[in-house]
């Protein structure tokens, strides 16, 4: 389906996210830490905080943003240039509210302080005050005098501490290249790390200007204070409580993010577990002591996860930074209920197989700024706008040719093309620069390989979560009104299922088309079918839906408002069906140019299988000379506006 819509780099090498780890608790292992205080009596946070290991103030240079079982949420940089703005009035980093959240394992919660000691020993750092009667000195000061600190939970101070003013929290000093394998992993917060980081870099280069403005940041501008977790006491369920978004500082975790760690999660529980999870009242409770969710959305998220056709495809959606980032419960939702799976099943599968064929592998990294450029670049895909989208020189920014269009300029043109470690060669020019900002996640070898597999794609381009909310809306939902219609030619009994029935909770379009135009149906005396004998009837079906749908999308006169109130009032075809003077009006209503397509559309393939008031609808193509437009003027009207607006 077609849319409607130079620096060198230090560029580190990530790895493809691990499979989840299973959980390492056991009936043997004990949790022994201290309680803490538990906001709302989540039992979730209630079960981790039996792993809180302390309170402490940690340089967030230490913390990766790369979580143990998959990869983290999608950075937002417009939540980080807010985040920017609000800390250049002062930045908040001590109240409980403020705290990220940070899990370690045992083996790296000890290196942490062995090295810690190791630094007040040799009176590099300062000691964590001591509430005794006598304050050890900094030789003196071990592990457990650490540890004792740690499980006071003394209150820190709003004022991060120098050598000079001791802070009573712990503080952790920036560790440089620290193993993998004993890095604590920031779990919730790394929109505030990034934001710190960035105003902290320019802060840096302010001072390095002619005018040397303000100070250069010290090791203590990158402390931040963290709630610390032992990993290896946290099953899934806890873990996935800690990253919810809930502070008045954090990002509302996206829809489609939720989505996928909901599944993810639910996949790890018992069948018996699971499917007791998916009873209303237990899931409500359930999903919003992880996720933070607000109740009014249980509803369409159990619709999502009970699905059992379109959830694949909404998964793999939104394991892309755009899908998790854009998808809403309520869309997702929708789709299923509009019953015509085949047909989203179509719409989803041909934007997931083409982001599978450009990025492969990588297509986790690319974040959403990426795809709101890449989605940009029209397609057929011209190798000229290409080059100029990857590989932009200060030539072509000074000369014009990244003016038109507007996408093609980069966002700061004063940054520097960024220079490749080696040339990449394409119809023999070599390229040594690319474009600032964009596909930073990808080394310069995945960078040229993206480049090379979008100059050889022929589809069209990807459809932007608009023009899915559109389909729905103007599409989707008039076709199963015009489906419900056809069903009513045939068989006049069909009542559509009740909305809390089980019969609706499976209902789809295709199977009905199938029963009644197919299975039920009786052809007339003499005639015959309009298929061969032994046919997939299911296919046939399947291609009646399609057909309808391109109908709908191609056809403007199904936008008309009044066309759409008709189609919406049901009971009007019910009733026309059983009422000789009801029949009389529907039946100049058929008499449209667009209802005589329909028409012959379904007994070009079911066969004259219609009795009583429908039976001179047998031969539609005959009828079509006589047909009309009653809708005509509506839709010139807007055709003519859609050429002026456009």
């Amino acid at each position: 389906m077609s849319k409607s819509p130079a620096t060198p780099r230090k560029r580190q090498k990530r790895q493809l996210p691990p499979d989840p780890i299973e959980d390492p608790v056991s009936d043997n292992n004990e949790r022994t830490f201290l309680p803490h205080k538990i906001p709302n009596n989540n039992p979730y946070l209630s079960a981790a905080e039996t792993a809180y290991l302390g309170t402490v103030i940690v340089d967030v240079r230490n913390l990766t943003t790369q979580w143990i079982d998959g990869q983290n949420r999608a950075l937002d940089r417009d939540h980080v240039r807010h985040l920017i703005t609000q800390f250049q009035g002062g930045i908040r980093r001590i109240q409980a509210a403020d705290r990220l959240k940070v899990s370690v394992t045992k083996d790296g919660w000890m290196y942490l302080l062995e090295r810690t000691v190791d630094c007040i020993q040799k009176n590099d750092f300062p000691p964590p005050k001591w509430s005794g009667s006598q304050s050890p000195t900094p030789q003196e000061w071990g592990m457990k005098d650490l540890q004792q600190v740690v499980a006071r939970r003394e209150p820190l101070t709003t004022h991060i501490t120098s050598k000079q003013d001791p802070a009573p929290g712990l503080i952790i000093p920036y560790l440089k290249n620290l193993d993998p394998e004993l890095q604590p992993v920031l779990e919730a917060g790394q929109h505030r790390k990034q934001a710190l980081l960035l105003l902290l870099a320019e802060q840096k280069q302010a001072t390095r200007t002619r005018e040397k403005i303000g100070l250069e940041p010290s090791d203590e501008d990158y402390r931040w204070s963290v709630e610390l977790y032992q990993r290896d006491y946290l099953k899934p369920a806890e873990l996935f409580a800690l990253r919810a978004n809930r502070g008045s500082s954090n990002k509302d975790d996206q829809n489609g993010y939720i989505v996928k760690r909901l599944c993810t999660l639910l996949e790890k529980e018992t069948p018996a577990e699971y499917q007791r999870l998916l009873k209303p009242k237990h899931f409500n409770s359930w999903i919003s002591a992880i996720f933070g969710i607000n109740l009014k959305f249980s509803g369409r998220i159990l619709n999502i996860v009970r699905d059992g056709y379109l959830k694949d495809d909404l998964l793999t959606y939104c394991s892309t930074s755009y899908g998790a980032e854009r998808m809403t419960f309520t869309w997702a939702s929708d789709i299923i209920k509009d019953s015509l799976q085949e047909v989203w099943h179509s719409i989803l599968a041909e934007w997931n197989e083409k982001t599978e064929k450009i990025f492969g592998v990588h297509k986790s990294f690319v974040e959403i700024h990426d795809w709101d450029l890449l989605m940009k670049i029209p397609t057929p895909y011209s190798s000229e706008i290409l080059t100029l989208v990857f590989f932009p020189t200060s030539a072509n920014l000074k000369n014009g040719d990244l003016d038109q269009p507007d996408f093609l300029k980069p966002h700061d043109t004063n940054q520097s093309f960024s220079q490749m470690d080696k040339d990449f060669v394409f119809q023999e020019i070599a390229y040594t620069t690319r474009r600032p900002h964009f596909l930073d996640n990808l080394d310069d070898r995945e960078y040229c390989e993206i480049f090379t597999n979008l100059c050889r794609d022929s589809s069209p381009s990807w459809l932007y979560f608009i023009d899915f909310t559109s389909l729905h809306t103007g599409v989707a939902q008039i076709t199963q009104n015009v489906l419900f219609h056809i069903v009513i030619w045939y068989d006049e009994t069909f009542k559509f299922p009740q909305k809390a029935g089980m019969e609706r909770k499976t209902f789809q379009w295709v199977n009905i088309i199938n029963q009644i135009l197919f299975k039920k149906s009786t052809i007339l005396r003499g005639k015959k079918r309009g298929h061969e004998k032994g046919t997939d009837t299911a296919l046939l079906a399947e291609n009646i839906v399609f057909d309808i749908w391109k109908e709908v999308q191609d056809n403007l006169i199904w936008k008309d408002s009044a066309l759409r109130d008709f189609l919406a009032k049901r009971p009007i075809a019910t009733q026309a069906m059983i009422d000789k003077k009801l029949f009389a009006d529907y039946d100049r209503t058929l008499q449209c140019r667009h209802w005589k397509r329909i028409l012959n559309l379904v007994v070009s393939k079911t066969g004259p299988c219609f009795h009583n008031q429908m039976e001179k609808y047998n031969d539609p193509v005959n009828l079509m000379e006589q047909a009309w437009n009653e809708f005509g003027s509506t839709a010139t009207a807007a055709i003519w506006k859609s050429n002026t607006t456009a």
